[in-house]
Formats: C-alpha cells, sequence, structure tokens
C-alpha cells in the first residue's frame, strides 16, 4: 500500500542552519524523517527532527530516534523535535531562524516544551553547554 504524501511542496524542501553545516552535521530524511544529526568524537551524538507547525511527530518515528540515541557507549545524547513556522514561500527551512523546540528526547524519556524556546537558543545556551561541562570539543558542537 502506497502511503501517499500530505504535503508536496513541504517534503521538498530541506533544511538548513546556516553556520552549522561544517563539522559533523548531516541533513537527512529516513523514511518520513526529516533528520539533522550533530556528532563529536563518538562521545556526542544530537538528533534534531523538523515538523511543521501543528504536525506530530509518529510513534515510529520517536521509537527510531530513540533506537539511534540510546547507545551506552555515549558520553551524551539528546534529541529535539523541532517545530518551525518558515513561511511556505521559502525555499529552505532555516532551524536556526525559524525553529522552535517542541519535545526532547533525553535519558531515556520523552519531555514535551511548553514555553516557546528558539532552538537555536536551546542549542547554544543548553545542549552546547552540557556538552562542554561534559568534557566533550566544544570547538566541535
Amino acid at each position: 500500500m502506497e502511503r501517499p504524501i500530505r504535503d508536496k511542496d513541504e517534503f521538498k524542501r530541506q533544511i538548513i542552519w546556516p553556520g552549522f553545516e561544517n563539522g559533523k552535521t548531516s541533513f537527512t530524511d529516513i523514511d518520513g524523517l526529516r533528520l539533522f544529526v550533530r556528532e563529536v568524537d563518538k562521545k556526542f551524538v544530537f538528533i534534531g527532527e523538523v515538523k511543521s507547525y501543528g504536525s506530530e511527530i509518529s510513534e515510529g518515528q520517536r521509537m527510531t530516534i530513540e533506537t539511534l540515541l540510546d547507545n551506552p557507549k555515549l558520553t551524551y545524547s539528546i534529541g529535539v523535535v523541532i517545530q518551525h513556522n518558515a513561511p511556505k514561500t521559502d525555499e529552505f527551512i532555516d532551524v536556526g531562524k525559524y525553529g522552535y523546540v517542541r519535545e526532547i528526547w533525553e535519558k531515556g524519556s520523552w519531555k514535551v516544551i511548553r514555553e516557546e524556546i528558539k532552538f537555536k537558543d536551546y542549542w547554544y545556551d543548553v545542549i552546547k553547554k552540557k556538552a562542554i561541562e561534559l568534557d566533550i570539543n566544544g570547538n566541535k558542537l
């Protein structure tokens, strides 16, 4: 059975975060997951899943993120569901500009974020700071 694409124009848009492409960052799509992944020295992995406002993450997508992050070899791993309000007229979805944190996967559980937190601020003020505290090379984040 074929699964229809609900919004073909949205599906075609690529995710970007200018300045974040350096280092070991991959922007990818795994069976409906629009992810970007950041890895540092085999000790840190970040996965960001990008959804437009009002779109939900499926149970299968949740399980994929959980499975990728639950690795005992990692010092620190975190997943973030990022909702965006990028204008439909924009060719790309700039998560640094339009991304907001909706949910976080950390230490084996999901946490829903109720306040509006820009993803860019969460990355620098929480994720990067914690990684550096855990002796992960901050220059590679």
